[in-house]
């Protein structure tokens, strides 16, 4: 249940970020637009609702690591079914409808697992982590955006990729904040010139999983005090 109700807050969080990018754009304010981008749903209040039922949130799979491209129309979360094994699936809001989520398959085949997939604040990247083996080769991955489609996946060539890393997300001028999983601390690797030569601990004593906003203003987290169960 506590996972629930944090899915269901990054959803609200990922999906006012993106509306935050596109502030400036005259249908930010269209109010089928906001319906569109729920998949057809009103807009939740302070009560936790299911996102996309039977669509996105489908019985048997556990959905989670949901990011939205600043146009809000197009969605990538993570899913994994009763199998255990980890993948990207995407939709895109075509003339007022979202298509049916399929897998994205960004290593077309050179890692057998792909998970937790971010789009860039500026929506020209996307970063994600891919796998072979569970707790053993976990490294981030990115794809660069070629008009209607995405670019070969390439491993990210920085230190952030000497550790186990996973839940790679990037504020809006760059710097990447991602996970260590053999360190369980959250990190961030400042953009030096689209290079990433070295990483820094976040500093938070207790958190992992921060998303951060694309102006750096705040992190959100999934965290837990030592000793805590809640």
């Amino acid at each position: 249940m506590k996972k629930t109700y944090f899915i269901l807050i990054l959803v609200a969080a990922l999906f006012l970020n993106a509306c935050n990018t596109k502030k400036q754009q005259p249908e930010e304010n269209d109010p089928s637009t906001v319906e569109a981008s729920y998949f057809g749903q009103k807009p939740p209040g302070s009560t936790a609702e299911i996102f996309a039922p039977g669509t996105v949130s489908v019985n048997g799979r556990y959905e989670y690591a949901v990011s939205f491209s600043p146009e809000i129309d197009e969605m990538y979360f993570s899913g994994e079914g009763e199998d255990g094994v980890p993948h990207v699936y995407f939709s895109k809001l075509r003339e007022g409808e979202w298509t049916q989520p399929e897998i994205a398959n960004f290593t077309k085949g050179r890692k057998k697992n792909e998970f937790e997939a971010f789009v860039h604040p500026g929506g020209d990247r996307i970063y994600f982590a891919a796998y072979d083996t569970i707790f053993g080769d976990e490294k981030v991955w990115y794809v660069n955006r070629l008009e209607n489609t995405w670019s070969d996946a390439v491993k990210l060539d920085s230190p952030v990729n000497d550790d186990f890393v996973f839940y790679p997300n990037a504020a809006k001028n760059g710097d990447i904040f991602y996970t260590s999983i053999s360190k369980r601390k959250m990190y961030y690797a400042p953009n030096k010139n689209g290079e990433y030569p070295e990483v820094h601990e976040v500093g938070i004593e207790y958190g992992l999983h921060g998303f951060i906003s694309p102006s750096q203003d705040f992190i959100l987290v999934d965290a837990r005090k030592e000793n805590d169960r809640t």
